[in-house]
């Protein structure tokens, strides 16, 4: 998020007058294991402008302006339906897409599965396909938009943790950092999981808190070796995603985010006392860690592989890939 304001600022002439404060390194703390995915399906006529913005400067233009490849992957996507409720969203989505000059169609079960064959449409009754969706590398798009904000003056300084920020008393801002303060005109919080406790510092209640996801990344899946373009990301609770020949799966689960120490600890029911007894030192990471309840896991990821037409029994188990490690 910082980067990206630091970025579009800098496109708005204010290059020279931003400071980026990085508590750690760039993509160190959520960015790295983000999902990545972009889609034009979407009932907003603004957030649809923002998206359709943002598609065509992930799949070309930033990496013209900026020589850095950001990993595009333009395998567009599929949001399923499975009641009459849900068709009538996407029948408005469908509309507000059109609207907008977006590349969009209702599909019915026969389309899907051309689009899809690995993906079982029990008691689907339609989808909304939108072919100009895709996925980048959160990394890559970081760094290459770092690399253009600091072509236009911006300064972005790095393992330096903002730690209050307070009225200047003439109608400025006093940013207090590690390495000393900051007196400016404006500032933007851009600390994600951390801008709640941020805003209090000025004395705002900020209605925000985080979201709790993980991802499974299987091995090599020999049905996906042979295909000769990447599937679509079928969008939803899990959102299965081909990347090559593996298999990247969604897994939402309930928990309640605390701050513990340095750290932002997703809680599960146990409480922190359990978590802390099972994490030990991988509380300690700049990034947090997550709660896993691996009951609650495995119903997921099984409820999530049988909507797969693959032998799974054949590929190694599924990996969580946003946990912290020692």
């Amino acid at each position: 998020m910082g980067v990206g304001l630091a970025y579009h600022l800098a496109h708005e002439g204010w290059g020279k007058d931003v400071v980026l404060l990085e508590k750690a390194e760039l993509t160190s703390g959520s960015t790295w294991h983000a999902a990545g995915q972009i889609t034009q399906s979407t009932s907003s006529h603004g957030l649809g402008r923002v998206v359709d913005y943002n598609i065509g400067l992930y799949s070309g233009a930033l990496e013209q302006e900026t020589g850095q490849a950001v990993t595009w992957h333009g395998c567009g996507s599929i949001r399923l339906a499975y009641t009459r409720d849900e068709m009538d969203w996407l029948k408005h989505t469908l509309s507000v897409g059109r609207a907008l000059g977006f590349n969009i169609e209702l599909a019915g079960p026969q389309r899907i599965a051309e689009l899809h064959p690995f993906y079982n449409l029990d008691g689907v009754i339609g989808g909304l396909h939108t072919p100009d969706d895709g996925h980048v590398d959160p990394s890559n798009v970081t760094m290459a938009m770092a690399a253009g904000a600091r072509k236009l003056g911006a300064r972005i300084v790095r393992r330096c943790r903002a730690t209050n920020i307070q009225p200047d008393g003439a109608g400025g801002w006093i940013v207090s950092s590690e390495r000393g303060n900051i007196r400016c005109d404006h500032v933007v919080n851009a600390g994600g999981t951390y801008a709640r406790q941020m805003g209090e510092w000025s004395g705002l209640q900020l209605p925000m808190t985080s979201m709790t996801h993980h991802y499974f990344v299987t091995e090599d899946v020999p049905e996906f070796q042979k295909l000769e373009c990447e599937l679509p990301v079928v969008r939803g609770d899990d959102e299965p995603r081909v990347d090559q020949a593996l298999l990247v799966l969604g897994v939402e689960l309930p928990a309640v985010a605390v701050p513990l120490g340095d750290a932002l600890l997703a809680v599960g029911p146990e409480g922190a006392g359990a978590w802390l007894e099972h994490a030990g030192p991988v509380a300690k990471t700049h990034g947090g860690a997550l709660v896993l309840d691996l009951a609650l896991l495995g119903q997921q990821v099984d409820h999530r592989v049988r909507r797969l037409l693959v032998d799974f029994r054949r590929i190694g188990a599924p990996e969580p890939r946003d946990v912290a490690r020692e």
